[in-house]
């Protein structure tokens, strides 16, 4: 029985995705990351195109296979999106896997990147975070009006 997803599974279940070898070299990207930003290209340097901002220390293999189970944050380097996710690493293959998705604290930072809803899996709560921030935001200037009212 195999339980692995073909390419197009793959690429509905994570968007965002970057398969990349040992040189760094990109062997696979997610749909919405190449419509996105087409230097995501197979074949590029991974690193001509993202910093590594966590985990912290030179940007090759070695670092992010130790940094398997910990957060991993790039970093665009033209427009300073944030990527939030995790390093999988397939030793029998020699790939690793970036899994993850744009990180934003507000929906307008998504906007100006051209990202929309339907960039992301159904299953990320990204949007549903932004929402939820939207309405405290909402809320706290509400009270703030209020407050000003009473002095």
């Amino acid at each position: 029985m195999n339980l692995g997803l073909d390419a197009h599974g793959f690429g509905l279940a994570f968007p965002f995705h970057i398969a990349f070898d040992d040189s760094l070299e990109i062997r696979q990207v997610g749909r919405s990351l190449e419509r996105l930003f087409p230097e995501f290209s197979i074949g590029s340097k991974l690193d001509a195109t993202v910093s590594l901002a966590s985990p912290l220390g030179p940007f090759e293999a070695e670092t992010l296979r130790s940094a398997r189970n910990t957060l991993c944050v790039l970093e665009h380097r033209a427009s300073g999106m944030k990527l939030r996710g995790q390093i999988v690493h397939d030793e029998s293959e020699r790939i690793f896997w970036f899994l993850g998705s744009p990180w934003a604290n507000r929906s307008e930072e998504l906007v100006q990147l051209g990202i929309c809803a339907s960039d992301y899996a159904p299953h990320d709560a990204t949007i549903e975070h932004l929402f939820l921030q939207h309405g405290q935001d909402a809320t706290v200037a509400d009270a703030q009006r209020i407050l000003e009212g009473v002095q």
